[in-house]
Formats: structure tokens, C-alpha cells, sequence
């Protein structure tokens, strides 16, 4: 009997224990099972979100290569001078929806789908834009064949004006030469301190308080009667013209260059030997050496003297 009540027991035990691996085992797959599921749905959704971020990228690219095709459409019409206001507009906003899809997901499918229903709308704009470059460049070839039309009768215009033009332009020039005023009995004098007067083409250094520089204007019917500047320019014997904003000096234009002049005076002309004298003080110790006197007006050299300072 205890022995049949043992195998009894023992065989109960056994029974709960397999029952209990059985239960055991089917948690364990329902687990599983539930964990497949899970995995096979999230597998899912990243694979959706794969393609709609794929979606979006191929939108974006899109967006682009019609803004690009749009873009050059653009510069040509605009090159043959035709109106871009509406290709201006549209390219605006492709590149806002582009802005939108990198930035704001919510509004992708919005995007998307407006996209999708107006690439036919786009595709018919770029054919117009097409026919209008064609347009627009037929007008430029015509145009451009009656200028040419025109600037073969204006050349032939132009071959015999220029003859007349260079006969005149030699004319002003004979004038302009003739006109140039000349500064006749150059006279260079020093002025001591005590008041004492020198002339010569040697002055000593210590005798020059002032310097004098006196002529006359030569006879001249051809130039006008009229105001005229006479510059005055002092070389030193180092080839630099003496210059001093202080004591009337300045600048001039003398064959398209700017040079400097010691001093300027303003005369009226009336072909009468007008006199012209400079009083000159130059205020600082005067160097040994050969100096030059250069005469200029109406941007013409009119004279020019020498003198030595001991």
C-alpha cells in the first residue's frame, strides 16, 4: 500500500511539473508570438516612414529640376528682353514649398499633393516659355537684320562726314596752334632786402629777397579777347618745381598730365603787349645752382628763361 501510495505521489509530482513546463511553454510563445507581432509592426511603420521620407526627397528633387528648367527659361527670355514677372513668381514659390518639405512634415502631404496636380501645370508653362524664347528671338533677328540695313547707310553716311570732320578737326587745330599766346623780353630780377634792385643771369643768393619775373605778351590776331591764366613754374636746380599752396601756388593739366606751379596771375587779353610781372618770395634759403622759369597759358608752354644763383 505505501508503496502504491508513493508511485501515486510521485506520479502526481510529475504530472503538475509537466504541466507546469506545458504552461510554461505557452506563456513563452504567446511572448513570442506577441513580440513577433510588435516587430513586425514597427518593421512596418519604419518602412512606411522610409518611403514617405523617400517620397519627399524625390518631391524635393523634383521641385528642383523644374525650378532649375524654369530658372533658364527665365534668363533667356530675359536676355531677348521679353517680361519675367510670372516665371519670377512661380520659381518663388517652388523654392518656398521646397523651404516647407525640409522643415515642416505636417504640411509634406499638402505639398505633395499640390505638386502632383500641377506638374501637367508645369509642363505646359515651359513649352510656352519655350515658344516665347523662339518669339522673341525671331523679333532679335529681324531687328538685328534691319540695323544692320540701317548702320550700312548710315557707314556710308559716316565715310563722308568723317572727311568734312578730319578737314575741320585739322582746321581747329591750325587755329588752336595759331592762337597760343607768347611771352615775349623775359626779364628776371632780384629784389635785395634793402630795396635794391638786380638783374643779370647770375644773382647772388644773399640779394634775392624778392624775385622778379617780368615780360610781355606777344602780338597775336588769331586768339581770343578774354581772361587768361599765366602760370608761372620755378625749377630748382634739383628739377623740382618750387610749390607752395601758401604763396599762390597750384596745380594744372599740361598734355594730359598734372603739374605743379610756383604762381598764377589772371589777365585780360586784348592783344595790346599786355605786361605780366611775378613777385616772388620763396621764404626759406635759396639753393646754388642753374634755375628755370617756365611760362604756361591755355595749358601751352608760352616762354621760358634761365638764371644762376651764387
Amino acid at each position: 500500500m505505501a508503496d502504491e501510495k508513493k508511485q501515486s505521489v510521485s506520479g502526481n509530482k510529475k504530472g503538475l511539473i509537466i504541466a507546469l513546463v506545458i504552461i510554461l511553454l505557452s506563456i513563452n510563445g504567446v511572448s513570442l508570438f506577441f513580440n513577433y507581432t510588435q516587430r513586425q509592426e514597427l518593421e512596418s511603420k519604419e518602412q512606411a516612414i522610409v518611403e514617405k521620407n523617400q517620397e519627399i526627397i524625390n518631391t524635393i528633387s523634383d521641385l528642383e529640376s523644374v525650378k532649375r528648367q524654369l530658372e533658364e527659361s527665365r534668363s533667356r527670355i530675359a536676355e531677348l528682353g521679353g517680361n519675367v514677372d510670372e516665371l519670377n513668381a512661380i520659381i518663388l514659390e517652388l523654392e518656398n514649398d521646397k523651404d516647407k518639405l525640409r522643415k515642416d512634415a505636417s504640411a509634406a502631404q499638402r505639398i505633395m499633393r499640390q505638386y502632383k496636380e500641377r506638374a501637367e501645370g508645369y509642363k505646359e508653362l515651359l513649352e510656352a516659355s519655350e515658344e516665347k524664347i523662339a518669339e522673341l528671338t525671331a523679333q532679335r533677328d529681324a531687328l538685328f537684320e534691319q540695323k544692320q540695313g540701317l548702320e550700312l547707310k548710315v557707314i556710308a553716311k559716316e565715310d563722308s562726314i568723317r572727311n568734312l570732320a578730319m578737314s575741320k578737326e585739322e582746321l581747329a587745330k591750325k587755329v588752336a596752334e595759331a592762337s597760343v599766346l607768347e611771352a615775349e623780353n623775359i626779364n628776371i630780377e632780384a629784389i635785395t632786402p634793402k630795396d635794391k634792385l638786380k638783374d643779370g643771369s647770375e644773382i647772388k643768393a644773399k640779394h634775392i629777397h624778392i624775385l622778379r619775373v617780368k615780360f610781355r605778351l606777344g602780338e597775336n590776331r588769331v586768339a581770343k579777347h578774354e581772361a587768361k591764366d599765366v602760370m608761372m613754374r620755378l625749377i630748382a636746380p634739383d628739377g623740382s618745381c618750387l610749390f607752395d599752396l601758401n604763396t599762390g601756388g597750384g596745380t594744372f593739366m599740361h598734355e594730359g598730365k598734372e603739374k605743379f606751379y610756383t604762381d598764377k596771375k589772371s589777365i585780360l587779353f586784348a592783344n595790346q603787349n599786355e605786361k605780366v610781372n611775378f613777385d616772388y618770395i620763396k621764404g626759406s634759403p635759396w639753393k646754388p645752382g642753374k634755375h628755370k622759369i617756365e611760362l604756361f597759358a591755355d595749358g601751352f608752354k608760352i616762354g621760358e628763361s634761365e638764371f644762376i644763383v651764387k
